[in-house]
């Protein structure tokens, strides 16, 4: 191996290697700069504005007080906002009647209704029944109640949620037969 060989591989270069390799550097860099005429280049112009927008009318105004407010109304059935079921399975329908209990009985009535629309042969639907009938006595609708604890006994005899719907609904000294 040669003296030169060896010095580039070592890494030690002649000052003079060193000088020729930075004028080299820069001659590359001034020839740049001379063939752009020594001005930068271009920066891109900036993009236009966007086109003016019309201005949004709102319906209600609050400093016009010829209009009312606008109220939301419920959905028709609370588990089927905008024709959406909620609740796809049946099991997921009787946890939430479940956890509703008698916290919200509308919400209970209108969801064990639709569960007995959807699933009028299973084994929950006789539960769900008797949520019809606590619901519609827990709201002072107590002819319905009667009338629906009637339809359960004869659909269900002999099941223990019956048995308690016969306890509680119709065999209450406050609470009225149906037509009295």
């Amino acid at each position: 191996m040669t003296k030169n060989a060896r010095d580039v591989e070592t890494g030690k270069v002649s000052k003079k290697a060193g000088i020729i390799g930075a004028t080299m550097a820069l001659a590359v860099v001034l020839g740049i700069v001379a063939l752009s005429g020594g001005k930068p280049p271009p920066a891109t112009p900036p993009p236009p504005p966007p086109a003016p927008r019309e201005p949004v009318h709102l319906a209600y105004h609050p400093a016009d007080a010829s209009l009312p407010p606008v109220r939301l109304a419920l959905p028709e059935h609370a588990s089927k906002p905008h024709g959406k079921i909620l609740y796809k399975d049946e099991a997921s329908l009787m946890a939430k009647i479940r956890e509703l209990g008698s916290s919200d009985l509308e919400l209970s009535l209108k969801l064990a209704r639709e569960g007995n629309d959807r699933y009028p042969n299973s084994a929950d639907a006789v539960e769900r029944t008797w949520f019809i009938c606590k619901s519609l006595t827990g709201l002072g609708r107590v002819e319905e109640a009667h009338s629906e604890a009637l339809k359960m006994i004869e659909k269900y005899p002999g099941a223990s949620w019956t048995s308690d719907v016969q306890r509680h609904v119709l065999s209450n000294p406050e609470i009225p037969p149906p037509g009295q």
